[in-house]
């Protein structure tokens, strides 16, 4: 990324907190660098690494065309603590919850409703409704969904011992009028986008976001999938479109595709309200 001069936003999972790794220094080092945007999280919320960006259009720095949300959904060995209680929670905590209907309410407020996106490591549970719906077989194919389908079950937010943690998480999002998608990492073999829980286009209210996986990149962890990452082009209409009346455009277009190590561009779709009733060509070239 440095070498490359490209500008980097990021936000931390159940592997940037063991024993001997401190989310608070990963986080120190981060901001270490000029082109990083991570920001820490206010005092008293959950986590290192919730925040928002605004994205501006270029030459118009006063309303926002859209927000870029980041959610640290934790995870991992609270840092040099052995012991019966050394796991730290693995779900985005309901005080991060308070501060995004906070800072949401106050965005819509004084610009009304921006579109945006959200990130966040682990996935919410919708992404395991949705799975468990529409292709519940390790390998199963969408057509209506293209992507890698491995690991079966989804690993979720407080899954197995700690039951579902995620309910305000989740109720929060759905309140978030402009919220496109959701983008997770953390299941390797998954690299799928789908409707929200798995429902049909024809049952949603438009208001659900979309549900997508990232991608395995990285050379740590499991899984020998071929690696690559999952691109998110943003378009907004012609410049002088992109703000009206000094309130952001609400159509703005997500396409979506991944981009392998190998340099193939696989699983290009477009998230729009066809999004899941589209059909899309089985594309192989993952595995």
């Amino acid at each position: 990324m440095v070498e490359k001069d490209y500008r980097w936003a990021s936000t931390y999972g159940n592997h940037d907190t063991q024993f001997n790794l401190s989310r608070e220094l990963l986080f120190l080092e981060d901001s270490k660098y000029d082109l990083s945007y991570t920001q820490h999280s206010p005092k008293g919320v959950g986590g290192v690494s919730n925040y928002w960006l605004p994205i501006y259009a270029s030459g118009d720095s006063s309303t926002p065309v859209v927000i870029l949300y980041f959610f640290d959904s934790q995870g991992g060995e609270i840092y040099q603590r052995l012991g019966f209680k050394r796991w730290m929670p693995n779900w985005v905590e309901d005080s991060a919850v308070s501060w995004f209907r906070k800072e949401r309410d106050a965005i819509e407020e004084r610009w009304g409703t921006v579109p945006s996106l959200a990130f966040v490591h682990i996935p919410p549970t919708p992404f395991l409704e949705l799975q468990k719906k529409r292709f519940p077989k390790k390998g199963e194919k969408d057509l209506h969904f293209p992507g890698l389908n491995d690991d079966v079950p989804v690993a979720n937010q407080g899954e197995g011992r700690w039951g579902q943690k995620d309910k305000n998480f989740v109720k929060a999002l759905l309140e978030t009028e402009g919220l496109n998608s959701v983008y997770s990492g953390h299941d390797h073999g998954n690299s799928w986008c789908g409707t929200w829980g798995g429902h049909n286009n024809s049952e949603l209210t438009k208001k659900e976001p979309l549900l997508c996986f990232v991608k395995h990149t990285g050379y740590g962890g499991y899984g020998d999938w071929k690696r690559g990452s999952r691109v998110v082009k943003l378009s907004f209409g012609e410049e002088e479109d992109i703000v009206e009346h000094g309130k952001p455009r609400k159509d703005m277009e997500v396409d979506t595709w991944v981009r392998l190590e190998s340099g193939d561009v696989i699983q290009r779709v477009s998230l729009n309200e066809t999004y899941g009733t589209d059909i899309y060509p089985t594309d192989d070239g993952e595995e």
